[in-house]
């Protein structure tokens, strides 16, 4: 547990000293991208992505220099097939993902949304608060006015 070098409190508390209060904001949770046992689609598209895109360079390069080289073209050809596949893989994935979600029955999201919530860092935890609060406020704005001019009459 790391802990501000001022004020001794812990760094995912809520607040701190004048020291580490405007650092809060730029920290991030580890465990946002997922466990080493199950890496995050983001983690892994990423690394997928970041590969594909060096051995295209390699590509390229050998293309560029022997125009005529067959084997070379046939990597080309191959890696834009492994970018096609990589990406229908991921929209499917994402549409897997969000007609699961779309199924669920009120419950199942609401223990989907606590188990979120639970995870989360104390301070992202307050900010969604006060956001929740603030749109809570603001869809109730009208019903006041309402409750106020019936109230006037």
């Amino acid at each position: 547990m790391f802990a501000c070098r001022f004020c001794r409190i812990p760094i995912d508390a809520e607040h701190g000293c004048a020291m580490c209060d405007p650092l809060r904001k730029n920290l991030v949770s580890v465990d946002e991208d997922g466990s080493e046992e199950r890496p995050s689609l983001s983690l892994v598209s990423g690394e997928t992505v970041g590969a594909l895109r060096a051995h295209l360079k390699y590509v390229r390069a050998e293309l560029k220099d022997a125009p005529g080289n067959v084997e070379a073209a046939k990597q080309l050809i191959a890696i834009s097939n492994s970018v096609a596949k990589v990406l229908e893989s991921a929209r499917k994935l994402q549409a897997d993902g969000l007609s699961a979600i779309q199924n669920m029955s009120f419950i199942e999201r609401a223990e989907l949304f606590v188990a979120w919530y639970a995870e989360l860092a104390p301070a992202y935890r307050t900010r969604l608060r006060e956001q929740l609060e603030k749109h809570e406020l603001e869809a109730a704005t009208p019903v006041k006015q309402l409750t106020a001019e019936v109230a006037s009459e």
